[in-house]
């Protein structure tokens, strides 16, 4: 692996970096939601521990068992119209009454809505019947054949108050109701849908503060029994025809009542209801709804961001106070900070960091039954952290039981958002991604750097070190140490002097053979007259003539190998200061491959070439001693009658010249090796018949070719019935 990516890799050991920031934030965002959570719990338990010492709950009708209707506080008083206008701002939907006398897919529902502003308390109901009786103000006319509507309500001290609701037409309804001889205005509007009608009722709330129910009647196939009751839907029962109130006058009515019936949710389904019980023991759904009162208190304990509820045994609201900041999904996006960072923080939250458990039950607009409440009307204060609602937002909720006269009475929810933390993540992620990057990406910039300007010295300093050499590997000069202090400027000068080192040895080798051959010339002089001289007596003995003739035939191959040093010294010296012309090669071939034919007539000598011009930068001269070392090379592997052919021509920018030969092959390791010094592969036989053979012709070839910056190559002919060199010179003039 090169080195500018082993320092790529090797930086990216810094990405340890944003993992131990990762690391940071993640406990910093842990420590914040547990302080968070500590400071709610402990906001919970001392408001709790107020309300304990009050009297909010005492004598109340909102801590009583059964059933049970909610009234929402409204923002501001209703326009009585029968319309649905002035409620959407609770942004709740109605609450529909079920029955199990009725089937599911019956065409006759009904379903409502309880409210209060100030002193007054307001019910919408909405009423589904395809088959609208209207009421028949004519005398005679009887209330089981007309659709109406039976209330009734009380106070916190009992007094029960009824009436009964018809028109003719739409419009609004002015009436009172009698209750133990204490009258009480009644308003209400009746207004006629594509579904059926609504009705809209508003009474005094003090007198309604103990319960509120209502029954709608459904005269559709009734019986004509006038004391069983006709079809109905509501949470109160019915009241007999016998006993129904009639109006007069189709706008306003004063009825009075003197028989009650049984919730039918206490009732056996076979048994019929009838009017026994006394009046103060009428069963009305108690209201529930948030007091004002408790209200109060919470007030002056609320905090900004922090939503108070009071629940009571039953899980209704009674008491709230506060608001939640703006709630935002998990992860936050939030206004305060740019839209870039949040993009960044909120994808490496949601990604990365711990989400919030998501909640299996949340509190309703009026009533909260959670695990949480219902641990703490158990007695154990709970606190967690959750995603609550339809966008998951985060939320921490701490709900702890209310005590009175040492009995639980109700519990206070605390809910407050971590979006602050959130927030705070998200600014501290981005922050993180952002220094981590750019110090990731200059570290990486710089290693790349470095790294390539170590690439560049070292590939620098090996191109220097391939010019000292020749293409055969002779060191040709010498490579400057330079003044550096690293450890490439320490191996340049290793380099340098090992270089150097080696151009001297070299040096000593080439002129080895010149000292060689002048040190040994002597006594090889006085070895050859002393055995010719030997050889000129008439009495020596044949044995010891023999022994005479094989030390003469080792004097002149000791000779003829001084002689062939001499000469490839003097030809490497010649090399040196030979002139370097344009010059045409098909002549030089051309001539000497016809003298050679007369030199050897046993031979077939052939010359082939494409064209007439073949022109090359070098000397003449050499390249017929190239050529002459090449056709006696061939000549002696040559059998007698067989042919030596010579080609000639151009491919592409260069020349190219053939000489192959029959005979035998080329050993495989030696077509690499057989242009060294020294090494033939000629027989002893031929060895003893031509004894100026000392393995440098193609010595001097090598050299030849690498003065014109050729080269030469020999490899075996196909089915191994000979061998081809094939020199290589550049066309034209060297640049």
């Amino acid at each position: 692996m090169r080195l500018k990516y082993q320092l790529i890799l090797i930086s990216l050991v810094t990405l340890i970096l944003p993992w131990s920031a990762y690391q940071f934030i993640h406990q910093l965002e842990a420590e914040l939601r547990f302080k968070q959570q500590s400071m709610l719990q402990h906001n919970a338990t001392i408001t709790a521990r107020f309300l304990a010492q009050t009297t909010i709950f005492d004598g109340t009708a909102q801590g009583k068992d059964g059933a049970s209707v909610y009234a929402f506080a409204l923002p501001q008083p209703v326009f009585l119209d029968g319309y649905f206008d002035d409620w959407l701002a609770l942004g709740v939907d109605t609450r529909e009454i079920k029955s199990d006398f009725l089937p599911t897919n019956d065409t006759f529902q009904v379903s409502y809505l309880l409210g209060f502003y100030q002193d007054r308390l307001y019910a919408y109901i909405n009423v589904t019947d395809p088959d609208i009786h209207r009421h028949n103000p004519n005398p005679g006319q009887h209330n089981s054949t007309t659709d109406n509507i039976q209330f009734e309500y009380r106070d916190h001290n009992g007094v029960h108050r009824r009436g009964t609701l018809f028109a003719t037409s739409p419009g609004l309804i002015n009436s009172t109701t009698q209750g133990q001889d204490i009258p009480v205005e009644v308003d209400a509007y009746w207004q006629y849908s594509e579904t059926g009608y609504t009705v809209e009722i508003s009474i005094p709330f003090a007198d309604a503060k103990g319960g509120f129910g209502f029954t709608v009647i459904n005269p559709e196939n009734a019986p004509p029994d006038p004391f069983i009751p006709p079809r109905s839907l509501g949470n109160i029962l019915p009241l007999p025809a016998s006993v129904a109130p009639t109006f007069s006058n189709p706008h306003s009515s004063s009825p009075e009542f003197n028989g009650y019936y049984d919730d039918p949710r206490t009732m056996e389904p076979d048994l019929l209801p009838t009017p026994l019980k006394p009046q103060a023991d009428r069963d009305v759904p108690t209201l529930r709804f948030s007091d004002p009162e408790i209200n109060r208190y919470l007030a002056e304990f609320s905090t900004a961001g922090i939503k108070m509820t009071v629940i009571d045994q039953q899980g209704w609201i009674i008491g709230k106070s506060g608001e939640l900041e703006s709630q935002h999904s998990f992860p936050i996006i939030t206004a305060s900070s740019s839209f870039f960072k949040d993009i960044v923080g909120t994808l490496i939250r949601w990604t990365l960091f711990e989400k919030p458990p998501r909640s299996q039950q949340q509190p309703s607009a009026d009533r909260d039954q959670s695990d949480l409440a219902q641990q703490a009307l158990k007695g154990s204060p709970t606190i967690t952290w959750q995603a609550q609602g339809s966008r998951n937002y985060a939320l921490i909720s701490s709900v702890v039981p209310l005590f009175q006269n040492q009995k639980i009475v109700g519990a206070l929810r605390l809910d407050q958002n971590t979006d602050a933390i959130a927030s705070i993540s998200n600014e501290t992620i981005f922050d993180m991604v952002a220094i981590a990057a750019a110090s990731i990406f200059i570290i990486m910039i710089m290693l790349l750097g470095f790294a390539s300007l170590l690439s560049w010295r070292i590939q620098k300093l090996s191109k220097q070190i391939d010019a000292c050499f020749s293409t055969d590997g002779v060191p040709q000069n010498s490579l400057i140490p330079g003044t550096g202090q690293d450890e490439i400027s320490d191996l340049r000068r290793r380099f340098a002097a090992l270089l150097d080192a080696n151009m001297a040895y070299t040096a000593y080798l080439q002129s080895f053979a010149q000292k060689l051959s002048h040190e040994i010339k002597t006594p090889v002089a006085i070895i050859r007259s002393s055995l010719d001289n030997a050889s000129l007596h008439n009495n020596i003995p044949t044995e010891l003539n023999e022994y005479i003739e094989r030390g003469q035939s080792g004097v002149k191959r000791i000779s003829g190998i001084i002689d062939s040093m001499r000469a490839a010294t003097r030809l490497e010296k010649l090399i040196q200061t030979a002139d370097n012309v344009e010059f045409d090669l098909y002549p030089v071939v051309a001539e000497y491959s016809a003298a050679f034919q007369l030199a050897a007539p046993k031979l077939k000598v052939m010359f082939e070439a494409a064209e007439l011009t073949y022109p090359v930068q070098g000397n003449p001269d050499l390249i017929a001693q190239l050529l002459d070392k090449l056709l006696d090379n061939a000549k002696d592997f040559t059998p007698e009658g067989k042919s030596i052919r010579l080609r000639l021509f151009q491919k592409h920018q260069t020349i190219i010249l053939e000489v192959e030969n029959e005979g035998p092959a080329l050993p495989e390791r030696m077509q690499q090796q057989i242009f060294q010094p020294f090494i033939s592969i000629r027989s002893n036989e031929q060895q003893h018949r031509n004894d100026s053979h000392m393995g440098l012709g193609l010595v001097i070839v090598k050299l030849i070719t690498d003065f014109h910056r050729g080269r030469i190559e020999a490899q075996n002919l196909t089915g191994n019935t000979g061998v081809r060199f094939t020199l290589i010179l550049p066309a034209g003039p060297t640049p």
